[in-house]
């Protein structure tokens, strides 16, 4: 009997998210793996042409939003877990890889290209944005100017502190601490831990 009432709410739990899979597919074209538990809040704005595609056993918690424009995509690996609130746009490529994990209120802004490697790791409220507006011209309306972009690239197993801000044409190595609070301008080697506005070297962590 008690084989029978854990398989039942086995089913009971697994049957809503299985439906929940099916019909972001359907309503939407995006591509959920299985085992994900995708909040029914979560907001999706997929334009036609593009590519929203996540392993399995992701979660997205409530408040989350994910925007592509067309022809743009979103690829995420498994394990791919996005606490309440993030938020990512995408008007280019956005790739992430396993076990990536954003906290609350994360902000994502792929508008050429952002790469982030596996179990890389996200403090609240990081904003990560690959492009801004150009300011030379003393006689330009800042949201008129052009945008400027160029690819950020996360490499795996990196830890963003809380409040951190990574720009433009930014690699970070594998293995690199960012500090809270953090500006990210330059690059940062791989085993380095960064800090400060704008963030420098603070020391390299044992055995780099």
């Amino acid at each position: 009997m008690s084989k029978l009432i854990n398989t039942l709410r086995s089913l009971r739990r697994s049957v809503p998210a299985i439906c929940r899979r099916a019909w972001l597919q359907k309503r939407y074209g995006v591509i959920v793996g299985p085992g994900s538990q995708i909040s029914a809040s979560a907001v999706w704005w997929k334009h036609q042409g593009s590519e929203i595609v996540l392993g399995a056993n992701a979660l997205i918690e409530t408040g989350c939003r994910i925007q592509t424009d067309a022809a743009c995509s979103v690829i995420a690996g498994n394990h791919f877990t996005l606490r309440q609130n993030v938020t990512i746009k995408a008007t280019g490529t956005l790739k992430m890889g396993d076990r990536v994990f954003m906290n609350t209120n994360c902000h994502v802004s792929a508008l050429e290209s952002v790469t982030i490697g596996d179990n890389t790791a996200f403090g609240p409220n990081v904003v990560i944005v690959d492009g801004d507006h150009g300011f030379d011209d003393p006689n330009m309306i800042f949201h008129d100017a052009p945008r400027i972009t160029s690819p950020i690239i996360i490499g795996a197993n990196v830890w963003i502190g809380a409040s951190a801000v990574v720009l433009k044409n930014v690699t970070i190595g594998d293995n690199a601490l960012v500090a809270a609070g953090a500006v990210v301008t330059k690059d940062v080697p791989a085993g380095a831990i960064f800090g400060g506005v704008p963030a420098k070297l603070i020391r390299m962590r044992p055995g780099f």
